[in-house]
Order: C-alpha cells, then sequence, then structure tokens
C-alpha cells in the first residue's frame, strides 16, 4: 500500500479521536454548571417542598386539636346526652381530663400507624409508575390524595353529630391515591437531582431542608396564632387552596429527558412480557443496589441513624400533648414556646465564641 495514504488514514483516525476526546470534556464541563433549566426546577422543586411542609404542619396541629374536640364532645355527651348544642364547642382546658387524652393518644397512634403502613405497601408499587407516567404526574395524585384526607378530617370534626370521631383515623387510607409522603419526597428529590449539577447537588439539598425546617417554625406560628382566635378549622382549610399552589408548580416543571426509548413491541404479548420485565428488572436492580451500598462500612452507619431520626417526630408529637396536660397550657401557648426555642439555639451557640473574641474589660474604680 502506498505510503501517502497510510498517513492519510491515520491522520483522519487521529482527528475522530480528538473530537471524542473534546466531547468527553465538554460532557465533563456540563456536569458542574448550572442550566436555565436546572435552575428553575431547583427553584420550583424548593417551592414546592416549602408549600407542603406549610400544609403538612397546619394539618396536623389542626387535626390534633379537632380530634381532641371531638373526643371531649363524646366524653361530656355521655353524661348528658341531652345538651348537645351546649358542647358544641368546649373549653380547651376542660379537655384536659386523663381519660380524654388518654384517647386522643391511642387515635393519634392509630392515625400515625395507618398512615405508615400505607406509605411501606405503596412506596414500591407507585415507584415503578414513575417510570413509565413520570415524576409530576404520580406527585399531582399524591397531592389529591393528601386534600381529600384533609377534607375527611373536616368533614368527621365538622359533622360530630353523624360520625363518630373515630373515623377520623380513616383518613390516611385516601393517601392510597398516589402512595402518601414517603412517595412524594422521593419524587420531588428525584426531580431536582435530575436537574442539578453532581458537584452542587448535596449543597443543593441541604437548602431544601434548611428551607423545609424554617417553613415548619412559620406554620406552627400561623397555627398558633389561628387557634389561640377559635379558629380549628381554618388551618385545614388552607391546605387546600396551597395544595392548589402546589399542583399549580408542578405543571410548570420542565421534564429532563433519562433515557432514549426502546424500539416499540409488535403486538400486545411483547408488551405486557416487556412491562413485566421491566418490573422484574427494576426490583432486581434495586436489590444489587442495596447489597453494593450495605458493603460500605459508611452507608451502614448512616443506615443506623435513620431509626434514631425517625423517632424525633413521635416523641415531639408526644410532647406536643403531653406539655398542655402537664403544665395546664394550652395548643397555641405551646406552639408559640417551640417556635421560640428554635430561633435561640443559634444564638445560644454563638455567644461563647462571641465571648471568646471579644472579652469584656474590666473598668477600674
Amino acid at each position: 500500500m502506498p505510503v501517502p495514504d497510510d498517513g492519510l488514514e491515520s491522520s483522519t483516525l487521529l482527528q475522530a479521536s480528538d473530537e471524542d476526546t473534546e466531547r468527553r470534556e465538554q460532557q465533563k464541563a456540563d456536569i458542574f454548571k448550572w442550566s436555565k433549566v436546572a435552575i428553575q426546577n431547583a427553584i420550583l422543586a424548593a417551592t414546592f417542598l416549602v408549600l407542603y411542609a406549610f400544609a403538612d404542619i397546619l394539618r396536623y396541629i389542626s387535626t390534633v386539636r379537632l380530634v381532641e374536640l371531638g373526643i371531649c364532645r363524646e366524653h361530656f355527651l355521655q353524661s348528658d346526652p341531652q345538651s348537645g348544642e351546649y358542647y358544641r364547642n368546649i373549653p380547651e382546658h376542660l379537655c384536659k381530663l386523663p381519660s380524654i387524652q388518654q384517647r386522643l393518644a391511642h387515635l393519634r397512634g392509630y392515625l400515625a400507624a395507618l398512615e405508615a403502613i400505607v406509605g411501606l405497601v405503596f412506596t414500591l408499587p407507585y415507584g415503578l409508575l414513575v417510570d413509565r407516567f413520570g415524576e409530576r404526574l404520580v406527585a399531582g395524585i399524591n397531592v389529591i390524595g393528601y386534600l381529600l384526607s384533609c377534607a375527611w378530617i373536616i368533614v368527621v370534626c365538622y359533622c360530630w353529630q353523624i360520625f363518630p370521631i373515630w373515623s377520623a383515623v380513616l383518613a390516611p387510607l385516601f393517601r392510597i391515591i398516589g402512595g402518601g409522603s414517603p412517595i412524594l419526597s422521593s419524587v420531588i428529590y428525584s426531580i431536582a437531582a435530575k436537574s442539578t449539577p453532581d458537584s452542587s447537588r448535596a449543597q443543593c439539598f441541604f437548602f431544601f431542608m434548611a428551607a423545609q425546617l424554617l417553613t415548619e417554625i412559620i406554620s406552627i406560628m400561623v397555627a398558633a396564632q389561628l387557634l389561640d382566635h377559635n379558629l380549628l378549622f381554618t388551618p385545614m382549610i388552607i391546605n387546600f387552596p396551597v395544595g392548589l399552589l402546589c399542583l399549580a408548580t408542578l405543571s410548570i416543571i420542565r421534564p429532563c429527558a433519562t433515557h432514549p426509548a426502546g424500539p416499540l413491541p409488535r403486538d400486545g404479548y411483547e408488551s405486557a412480557r416487556g412491562s413485566a420485565a421491566k418490573v422484574l428488572g427494576s426490583i432486581r436492580g434495586s436489590g444489587h443496589v442495596l447489597s453494593e451500598l450495605l458493603k460500605d462500612r459508611n452507608v451502614v452507619a448512616l443506615l443506623a441513624t435513620v431509626p434514631v431520626a425517625k423517632l424525633v417526630n413521635p416523641v415531639t408529637e408526644l410532647m406536643l400533648q403531653y406539655i398542655p396536660k402537664r403544665f395546664g397550657l394550652s395548643l397555641a401557648s405551646v406552639g408559640y414556646r417551640s417556635t421560640s426555642f428554635p430561633f435561640r439555639c443559634p444564638i445560644f451557640s454563638l455567644v461563647p465564641r462571641l465571648v471568646e473574641r471579644y472579652p469584656f474589660k474590666q473598668s477600674k474604680v
């Protein structure tokens, strides 16, 4: 073969290799860049989480007070059945009897247990539906189920002459529509993770958590103010416009392409077989990823802290019921005090450092 042809062929191959290298370098550089769509999706995801955290705290505090009032009403009606209208609005301090608080604790426990069961059972099925229908649709269905559960509590507590108060425990069954809170938070973080650059993902998630914590503090103050003015249903009713804002936020989020679509199946049998194989493959892939993660000691140590972190919420909820009973306070006043404590903690942590840096000088007399 002639020598010039060899030189021409080798130079063409080297040029193609250089183009591939440049393309790889460009892809690596794009990983660390924030695009316009990424910024928009991150802001919208944070907005959704803030709105949902605000609504969820309002729902919880309002549920505790409404269920307590319902139990208190049934307790006094047993001794005086003829005075139904008189016991429509009972002062909160009369509802702190041990028998009433004991039943309130039982109903709250059943409510939390049923909500956890719904999340445990339906997380995997809805997680598999995310790949088929998309994150936004699954999150929107979840918000609808959440609003239906709020509506059920309002109906039970408002129509107290028709529904017994224990039927409020059935509210988590409406969360079957959407899979409950675990699938909702996972879907929103998945949307943010697909748009956020790898180098900024952890920082972005920490920002999400900080925004949620700040929102919870504000929502507790709002709920306490409403309860202080005897507006017991208002915190629950606020959930509906906030839920509509969540749905509007989801509609603005731009979906990100993940993997190219494969060839279409030729008939219905191959489609069904392909769907079943996809489900089995997803389950096997999840099991493989879990087994690989458990080989890392750091991951195992982090997983060991999850049960401890999960115990914080039940303990906090228990204190929210115990403190009013123990010290004779209203639920609204406990809400005010619980929000002031997180604001004071950063100040207390800064005081020793400020004293060390700026020591007080004693004046000479």
